[in-house]
């Protein structure tokens, strides 16, 4: 349900200081777009605002895309997963089913 670039969230973490993977895109539909998670956007030209870094899967550190997939790998379709991510510097938490 999302669209990640590792290349651009290293970009993002390493300038703001943090772990984890930042969400360049929510597809529509998907079960992150129900839980109401956000993607990156661009306002203007050169303007970035960083969607939300996803930092844990449940008990899980991620650090980067492959951890995020390997991660999801030890869950079945319909298993609920607790997302720990960061959101305009604040910590938040999430539980999503899988699909």
């Amino acid at each position: 349900g999302v669209v990640l670039n590792d290349r651009l969230s290293d970009l993002v973490t390493e300038e703001l200081g943090v772990e984890g993977v930042l969400i360049l895109r929510v597809e529509a539909g998907s079960a992150a777009a129900e839980a109401g998670m956000r993607g990156t956007r661009i306002l203007g030209e050169k303007d970035l605002v960083p969607g939300d870094i996803i930092q844990s899967i449940d008990e899980h550190r991620v650090y980067d895309s492959a951890d995020l997939t390997d991660t999801l790998e030890r869950y079945d379709i319909g298993d609920r997963v607790r997302i720990g991510f960061l959101r305009e510097g604040r910590v938040r938490e999430v539980v999503v089913m899988l699909e």
